[in-house]
């Protein structure tokens, strides 16, 4: 595979740059459970087009991305409950994001708890996922043969805003390293985070090994600004 630092990425991580990188996951029940719970989420979520969408379009226009966004895998919760520790704390607005599998397939939610100001809630893992979302991905655009890949939904925004191509999220850094995607992809561009841990880039390479061994094209766009003291990325 070949390394590409261009791409002025370092322009997104401006945009979504974010000290909460952790996502608790909700998979230890059973999944039949688990694709209830996300059903039935999505049946609230409403357009970010709404005006009741004010906070999801607030923590977007935050970020420096679009803010009335208008894709079928994204929605906007109004009162959606959070569980720490398996105990109701509290309802919140949420940004709620469908992840699918490699065929289309929704199974799982990834959901993001905000304040009425558009900011993330203060929770404990203001960014939770709800199902198996190792593998799948939240698709924005229909990819025929090329398609970027970014860690989470904000990143991934902000490269489908700046490159108008099929960019889908993986979620995480495990969920970039493990994304399965359709036979019919032949380039890659993956668009990996920067932090002091380099998990991101490590997760970036050990994806891009497995793409190239399968006989596809990939390349890795890396930020190019320095991690500023006391951040994680």
């Amino acid at each position: 595979h070949r390394c590409d630092n261009q791409g002025n990425f370092h322009q997104f991580k401006k945009m979504t740059n974010d000290n909460q990188f952790e996502v608790a996951i909700e998979d230890k029940v059973p999944t039949d459970f688990n694709l209830d719970k996300c059903n039935a989420t999505w049946q609230k979520a409403i357009s970010l087009l709404d005006r009741k969408s004010s906070p999801a379009q607030k923590y977007l226009t935050n970020r420096g991305l679009i803010s009335h966004l208008i894709d079928p895998c994204v929605g906007f919760v109004e009162s959606l409950l959070y569980f720490d520790s398996k105990e109701i704390s509290g309802h919140h607005p949420a940004l709620v994001f469908q992840v699918t599998d490699e065929s289309g397939k929704f199974v799982a939610l990834q959901r993001v708890y905000l304040t009425n100001e558009g900011y993330q809630a203060n929770v404990p893992t203001p960014k939770k996922a709800l199902g198996p979302v190792n593998g799948g991905s939240i698709k924005f655009g229909n990819a025929l043969n090329n398609v970027n890949l970014c860690e989470g939904p904000e990143t991934a925004i902000a490269v489908y805003q700046k490159t108008q191509l099929p960019t889908w999220s993986c979620v995480s850094a495990s969920g970039l390293e493990n994304v399965i995607l359709p036979d019919s992809i032949t380039t890659v561009h993956i668009w990996a985070d920067k932090d002091k841990s380099k998990r991101g880039h490590v997760a970036a390479e050990n994806l891009a090994q497995k793409l190239h061994f399968r006989g596809k094209s990939v390349f890795i766009h890396l930020p190019e600004e320095e991690i500023s003291q006391g951040s994680k990325s």
